[in-house]
């Protein structure tokens, strides 16, 4: 099932959002927020590095697999978000959306597996701990 044009219209609202607040706020967002961690600790969603060895994110309901490049992994996270949504890399499948993200050489950055309902309300907790 593809994504549908009120889906669109929401992650074309992200990507506004990402530009407007989000990118020139590096620090302020934090994915250790108790409320953050509540929602992520409810809905299965389990995050890790390219780097981490030995670690299943797969193996929960929601994961993202992604590369830090700075010290702020929420930042982070938001960016690569920003960048599969912008290059057309957002997938919905069984309820399901896919995220990716590549570097201009072609090097996988994020792979992330979310329920949609779960991936606007993540969306909305994440934002909701700019500081």
């Amino acid at each position: 099932m593809p994504v549908n044009q009120q889906e669109k219209i929401r992650l074309f609202d992200y990507l506004t959002r990402f530009e407007k607040k989000i990118k020139n706020n590096h620090g302020h967002y934090d994915l250790n927020d108790n409320q953050l961690q509540t929602f992520i600790n409810e809905n299965d969603i389990a995050f890790c590095s390219y780097q981490a060895k030995g670690i299943k994110a797969k193996e929960h309901e929601a994961y993202f697999q992604y590369k830090y490049t700075t010290t702020n992994k929420a930042h982070d996270l938001m960016r690569h978000i920003r960048n599969a949504i912008a290059h057309g890399n957002v997938i919905k499948k069984d309820g399901y959306f896919w995220l990716t993200d590549y570097t201009n050489k072609g090097t996988k950055t994020l792979d992330a597996k979310i329920k949609t309902d779960v991936f606007w309300n993540f969306l909305t907790e994440l934002e909701n701990t700019y500081h």
